[in-house]
């Protein structure tokens, strides 16, 4: 696209206009034409300098005037038909030494503001291209409406893990090393313990019940057998050398089978709601809506032993003692055998679950309110205070001890802690004195009960028994 220099202000057009009327005029009259100047008539200047540019010298080599304006036109009529060419015009001053040339023809008068020497082609630049009108850009597409993020997830409040003591896979029963220990701590025993509630052992076999059934299988392996079906409620074990005792509180009742084979048999009916059951050389005892009762292996009529006893619970004995818990009351109580005053032991126990005897001592599972705090008690049998040998932190105040057991030196337990869809639960110990606190197990669903003997451990949960074995688990 060409650029026009700035035009001069319109004096100092007019005052280069007014030489090139003169001539034009003079011109007329030399024609006779008014209007039409002879041909090639051109105002050439000899060697002046033009709007103080200094020419090579020649016709070729005159500078002319800068253009008064882009394809300007003069509107004069009078100067219609006569082209200026090579008009170099000082200041204000006529042209010198001009000479006048008849135009063979009347072209359109432009004024050339610059022409190029005359050896140098002058190239006009096309015309610019009109773009046409400007298109409308389209009009802007609204945006969708932001879309609300969904309100935030409470999360759920974190749950205390139990220290990761993660066993090894199970493997199967009778993988041993050289020595015959197991080749893995935790082995699978058996699978068809859904719902267990009770664990206890003999010198061959793992005994234990299910809502309706009680089952065994022998150490060594094997097939599960069923001892008893159709039991209401089974709650409770308990042997002796020649048979498997216990509760079911649907039923109300107290059974017992032989051990070799056999049908149950019923040593008391219309119990009430039976849950707790002993037995030691010569009598079975149980608690069941209030009281404690016994009955001889031998036969005969049954006895109560204590009576005010709402809630009583799980029941141990001694030689001379019958011992139980009684969560309506927050207490740990105990009377003798043939029946007598009722001593507490302990108050403002809470949450009791399960005791222990050993030879001067008994042994309990509670729980501390405030902080909540899981505990293993202890007190003497002959008196004195209450002794708290484990406090456990619980997370969230869920969860609890139960099941607790004594083997020789070590009291074990199941300690549990609630979440959201089910227990996950550790079998831990201590010494009977208290002190360092072992886990043996951890990540377990679901615990249930524990019972021990000089080479294993076994446990309960709702897919089975499990068993481990205290060479390779180090214990």
């Amino acid at each position: 696209m060409s650029i026009s220099p700035p035009r001069r202000p319109w004096v100092v057009q007019l005052r280069l206009l007014l030489p090139a009327l003169g001539l034009w005029l003079a011109v007329a009259a030399c024609s006779g034409q008014p209007g039409h100047p002879p041909g090639d008539a051109a105002v050439v200047a000899d060697g002046g300098s033009i709007d103080g540019v200094a020419p090579d010298g020649g016709a070729d080599a005159a500078v002319l005037d800068a253009p008064i304006g882009a394809d300007a036109t003069i509107a004069d009529a009078a100067m219609a038909d006569a082209t200026i060419a090579d008009a170099a015009m000082l200041d204000d001053a006529p042209p010198a030494d001009a000479a006048v040339i008849d135009a063979p023809s009347p072209v359109d008068a432009a004024i050339a503001d610059a022409r190029p020497p005359a050896d140098a082609a002058v190239v006009d630049a096309p015309p610019p291209v009109d773009a046409g009108p400007p298109v409308d850009a389209p009009p802007p597409v609204d945006a969708p409406p932001p879309v609300d993020a969904p309100p935030p997830v409470d999360a759920a409040p974190p749950v205390d893990a139990a220290p990761p003591v993660d066993a090894p896979p199970p493997v199967d029963a009778g993988s041993t090393d050289a020595a015959g220990c197991p080749t893995g701590c935790s082995q699978s025993f058996a699978y068809d313990t859904l719902g267990a509630v009770a664990i206890e052992l003999d010198a061959t076999h793992v005994y234990w019940a299910i809502d309706d059934a009680v089952r065994r299988k022998a150490k060594a392996g094997g097939p599960t057998e069923t001892l008893a079906s159709g039991q209401g409620g089974v709650y409770a074990l308990a042997l002796d050398a020649t048979y498997v005792y216990w509760v079911a509180w649907r039923d109300q009742t107290v059974m017992r089978r032989a051990k070799a084979g056999g049908p149950a048999e019923t040593i008391a009916s219309g119990q009430g709601s039976t849950i707790g059951i002993a037995i030691d050389a010569t009598h079975v005892y149980w608690t069941a809506d209030g009281e404690v009762r016994r009955r001889a292996k031998a036969g005969g009529p049954i006895e109560v032993v204590a009576t005010g006893q709402d809630g009583a619970y799980t029941i141990v004995v001694d030689g001379t003692h019958a011992y139980w818990i009684n969560p309506n009351d927050n207490a740990v109580a105990r009377c003798p055998k043939a029946g007598g005053t009722v001593e507490v032991i302990a108050t403002n126990q809470y949450y009791l679950d399960d005791l222990v005897l050993d030879a001067t001592r008994v042994y309990w599972v509670t729980r501390q309110l405030d902080p909540a705090r899981n505990q293993v008690a202890r007190r003497a049998k002959a008196g004195g205070p209450v002794e708290i040998i484990v406090s456990e932190m619980i997370y969230g105040g869920q969860g609890a001890f139960s099941d607790l057991i004594l083997d020789g030196a070590w009291l074990y337990w199941v300690s549990s802690n609630e979440l959201p869809s089910h227990y996950v639960g550790r079998i831990q110990r201590a010494g009977l004195a208290g002190g360092t606190v072992e886990t043996l197990l951890s990540g377990v669903d679901f615990p249930g009960h524990v019972a021990i003997d000089a080479t294993d451990l076994y446990w309960t949960h709702p897919t089975g028994t499990e068993r481990m074995a205290r060479c390779a688990c180090g214990f």
